[in-house]
């Protein structure tokens, strides 16, 4: 790729917020769903999780009656049971790990299922407890508890030792996010805390800056659908309400690989972001006034589709360095609410899209 440095066009566009939608695209579809009603779960829904082969339901609001659903890959329904749990989270490794875990309301203890709809105490959380409300999960590796209570995020070793807490910066000020029980759930994936809040995801790296938002198109916004919550099987799930449809939205930026986001004012100074890119190959900026389709026409990366369209133009080229880095550049007004995306120039592998502030 040719080097080329060029500073967009100016124009105002109003509405821009500190990091537009950063890691994201703005919105997605769901990508499946399935009908939870044959579960006849009591009260209100309180989280999904996958143990590689089988979905896993769980329901709050006391501890009798039918509190755990048992659902197969393909969204039919196995079976319901009674463990006698109050629950406030069911979560696996990674959302897909064969062991189920799962928290009480207002407990210390992580219980473990040993059996279908058996649970007994794995361990005691200690030195920091949850609020009686929050969700546990694992993080994206496995290797610690998260909770999260109104912006703050609570960590523990394994073995259930406080490891303090992290501020979710900025948390509150946006979707009503602080209302309840929007401001008691959090998953993790892709190496963030992801909170949720009336159709929208936000991502927030691991020093508690929001580094995304966006909306998950027909997710359910109720009292129940807040407590709904959770990662399963490489997805994001929200649930229209008790018994009702559970959706799951793939987003390909949790997943790993080239990602790219956006940070800064617009107009202004804005700082381009990324990782999972090839050490030490070039790559380029490309921008589109829209998300949509266009092809390289030619070059080394002819053929290569890109998620940009509408004056799609290289606006410079860059090294990768280590796989990731940053860079700044000046963005006119005519960018803002615009598009960038990354191209690398020998592998020709492209990054998310993601929308400049």
């Amino acid at each position: 790729m040719k080097r080329v440095h060029l500073v967009v066009p100016v124009a105002i566009l109003a509405g821009s917020s500190a990091f537009g939608q950063g890691i994201f695209q703005p919105s997605y579809n769901q990508t499946t769903s399935f009908d939870g009603s044959p579960a006849q779960l009591e009260q209100h829904p309180m989280g999904i999780t996958f143990d590689g082969s089988h979905y896993w339901t769980c329901a709050g609001g006391s501890s009798g009656g039918n509190r755990l659903a048992d659902f197969d890959s393909g969204g039919n329904y196995v079976a319901s049971y009674q463990p006698g749990i109050d629950f406030r989270a069911v979560f696996s490794v990674g959302g897909n790990g064969a062991q189920v875990y799962g928290r009480g309301f207002a407990s210390n203890d992580i219980v473990r299922q040993t059996s279908p709809g058996v649970f007994t105490t794995h361990l005691t959380l200690s030195g920091g407890i949850p609020d009686a409300q929050s969700n546990v999960v694992f993080d994206s590796t496995g290797s610690e508890y998260i909770a999260h209570s109104n912006g703050t995020i609570s960590r523990w070793s394994l073995s259930g030792s406080s490891m303090g807490t992290v501020a979710l910066s900025g948390y509150g000020s946006m979707f009503s996010e602080g209302s309840y029980p929007n401001n008691r759930g959090v998953i993790c994936a892709g190496g963030y805390y992801l909170t949720y809040s009336n159709g929208n995801l936000s991502a927030w790296d691991a020093a508690g800056t929001r580094v995304g938002n966006t909306v998950l198109n027909g997710a359910g916004t109720n009292f129940d659908s807040h407590f709904s919550f959770g990662w399963g099987n490489n997805m994001v799930w929200v649930a229209d309400g008790l018994n009702t449809t559970w959706r799951g939205y793939l987003i390909p930026e949790l997943l790993g690989g080239y990602l790219l986001s956006i940070s800064g004012q617009c107009p202004g100074t804005i700082t381009v972001n990324w990782n999972g890119a090839t050490p030490s190959e070039q790559q380029g900026i490309v921008f589109g006034q829209n998300q949509g389709t266009t092809i390289i026409p030619g070059g080394p990366c002819a053929g290569t589709q890109l998620g940009v369209q509408n004056g799609v133009q290289l606006v410079r080229t860059i090294g990768t360095g280590s796989g990731s880095g940053s860079v700044n550049g000046t963005a006119g007004t005519a960018a803002c609410r615009r598009f960038l995306q990354l191209v690398e120039a020998g592998s020709c592998n492209t990054s998310n899209v993601a929308q400049i502030p």
